[in-house]
C-alpha cells in the first residue's frame, strides 16, 4: 500500500499483476485498480481516537468482554521508522486506572539492562525518555520486575514464519494495573509469543496495547475483542497530510475521499 513517510515520487497504493499473457495482467491489474478505488470511501471513514478517548472505550468495551479489547499504537510503530519508546499510552493506560494491561513492545534497552540487573521482585525507577522527538516523556516508576527472558522465541503468526525471533534481554515490568513489555532490540509485536513466551496469558488481560500499525493484525486480530487505532504523540504521523512532501508525483491525494470517480488503471499513463 505504499509508506507514506516515504518523500519518494511513487508513495502511494500501487497494483502489480502478473499472468499468462501481457491481456491478463492488465485485466488483473485493472479490476483490483478499480476495487481499491471503490473502497476509498471506507478508507475515508477509518477515525483513529485520541488515546484518552481511546484507553477509556477499551475500558467500557473490556468490562463486559470475554476477550482482550486491542489498542494500536501506530504513531510509534517501528514498521514506519519510529523509535517504539513513547510513553504516551502506557501514562493514559495509568492515569485512567486500567486494569489487566499490556503493552509493547517498548524498545528500552537501559531499562530492560536494570531489570536484569535487579532481578525478578525488584524495582526500575523509570522507563523511556532521553529521545528526541514528541512523546519522549520518561514514565516514572517504580516498575515492579514481573518477569524476564532472553527474547527468544518461536513466532507463529502468518505474516512472519522466522524459525526464532530474538528481542535481546527482555522484560515485563509492571506498576498498578500496567504491564510493559520492554525488550533491547527494537521490533514490532507481530506474533502474540512476544508476550506468551514470557508468561503472559493474553486471554486473562482486558487490554493489549501495541506499537504497530497493521502488521499486528495477523496475530493479534484474532483474539481481539476489537481493535481501536489510537493516537498517542510519536513520530508515525497517522495523517498523510500532516508530511512536508517535496518529491511525490502531482495530483496524489493525501487523504482518501468519500466519493471519488473510478478511474481505469491506465489514467495518466501508468501500467
Amino acid at each position: 500500500m505504499g509508506f507514506p513517510p516515504a518523500d519518494i515520487r511513487d508513495v502511494g497504493p500501487s497494483i502489480t499483476a502478473y499472468g499468462a499473457t501481457q491481456a491478463a495482467a492488465d485485466a488483473a491489474a485493472d479490476a483490483l485498480f478499480s476495487a481499491l478505488l471503490s473502497a476509498e470511501g471506507e478508507f475515508a471513514a477509518h477515525r483513529p481516537l485520541p488515546a484518552t478517548e481511546a484507553v477509556a472505550r477499551a475500558m467500557r468495551i473490556s468490562a463486559s468482554a470475554s476477550r482482550p479489547v486491542v489498542l494500536s499504537d501506530t504513531q510509534d510503530n517501528p514498521g514506519a521508522g519510529a523509535p517504539s519508546n513513547t510513553t504516551g499510552l502506557m501514562a493514559e493506560l495509568l492515569r485512567q486506572g486500567a486494569e489487566r494491561a499490556v503493552a509493547g513492545i517498548m524498545h528500552d534497552p537501559v531499562a530492560a539492562a536494570a531489570a536484569h540487573r535487579v532481578g525478578v521482585g525488584g524495582s526500575v525507577g523509570t522507563l523511556g525518555g532521553g529521545g528526541t522527538g514528541p512523546g519522549q516523556e520518561p514514565l516514572p516508576g517504580p516498575w515492579r520486575v514481573a518477569a524476564l527472558s532472553d527474547g527468544r522465541f518461536r513466532g507463529s503468526s502468518a505474516m512472519l514464519r522466522a524459525a526464532e525471533t530474538t528481542m535481546g534481554p527482555t522484560a515485563l515490568l509492571a506498576r498498578a494495573g500496567v504491564e510493559v513489555l520492554v525488550a533491547s532490540i527494537r521490533q514490532q509485536p507481530i506474533h502474540r509469543e512476544v508476550f506468551t513466551h514470557i508468561g503472559v496469558d493474553l486471554a486473562s488481560r482486558a487490554i493489549v496495547a501495541l506499537k504497530s500499525s497493521a502488521h499486528f493484525r495477523a496475530g493479534f486480530q484474532e483474539i481481539a475483542e476489537e481493535v481501536l487505532v489510537c493516537l498517542s504523540p510519536g513520530v508515525n504521523r497517522e495523517d498523510p497530510a500532516c508530511f512536508a512532501f517535496t518529491r511525490i508525483r502531482p495530483g496524489v491525494r493525501l487523504r482518501p475521499e468519500p466519493h471519488s470517480a473510478l478511474r481505469t488503471a491506465s489514467s495518466n499513463g501508468q501500467r
